[in-house]
């Protein structure tokens, strides 16, 4: 996930919107409530 972050901040995002955008690609179930994201984004 911190890969694709810095990739994505390298194209002008900001590292965490990388992270949630990377978390996402990879979670299972595709779809997470906020509390899911933020607690495996810790």
């Amino acid at each position: 996930m911190e890969e694709i972050a810095l990739l994505l901040e390298g194209a002008g995002l900001p590292r965490m919107v990388g992270r949630v955008l990377a978390w996402l690609l990879a979670a299972d179930p595709p779809a997470e409530t906020l509390r899911e994201i933020g607690e495996g984004l810790s």
